[in-house]
């Protein structure tokens, strides 16, 4: 009797603190992925597989003008997370898109509308809090950065933030698990 009471007790327990496990994520970046910032949700798979959509838009507008420019960006990725010798402590190696939508009227552009889709890697140290509850990270984000889709000049020029083609970037995030 007593070895299906403790079995019994082992299958709830287990089951319960199963149940405690904080899959989803919403989080701050600055830099990173969504090269600016992003807002981002995250759904963790398989307990090491992390699935993340973030989103990001800046308006810039010309000081005693109508001049704009729309920046708006849309970073998905996957990565797998590593535990290091505690639980709280991860590397993490992913990759993904950035789909980018630029939409201007400034005299520096000479295309009135972009959209580039740029590869882009993770490499970052993440830490989750003793809680659970908390997580934070510094990652190394470099991406390539492509032509436009919607842009078809021949000479075109790659999506450029500080170089052209393959760009070193980074960021820092903060988020929330639940």
């Amino acid at each position: 009797m007593k070895r299906k009471i403790v079995i019994a007790l082992v299958v709830v327990l287990g089951s319960w603190s199963m149940a405690q496990e904080r899959k989803n994520s919403i989080q701050l970046e600055v830099g990173g992925s969504g090269m600016l910032y992003s807002v981002a949700y995250e759904r963790l798979e398989w307990e090491r597989v992390a699935l993340k959509a973030g989103v990001s838009y800046l308006r810039l507008t010309e000081n005693g003008t109508h001049k704009y420019l729309n920046w708006a960006s849309l970073p998905l990725s996957a990565s797998y997370l590593i535990h290091l010798q505690k639980q709280c402590h991860f590397v993490e190696l992913g990759a993904g898109v950035n789909m980018v939508y630029l939409s201007s009227t400034m005299n520096s552009f000479i295309v009135e509308t972009d959209l580039y889709l740029n590869p882009t890697a993770i490499i970052a140290y993440r830490f989750h809090s003793p809680n659970g509850k908390w997580l934070a990270r510094v990652a190394c984000t470099p991406f390539y950065g492509t032509a436009s889709l919607t842009d078809h000049r021949i000479n075109q020029q790659p999506f450029s933030v500080v170089g052209s083609g393959l760009q070193c970037w980074g960021g820092v995030t903060v988020g929330y698990r639940f």
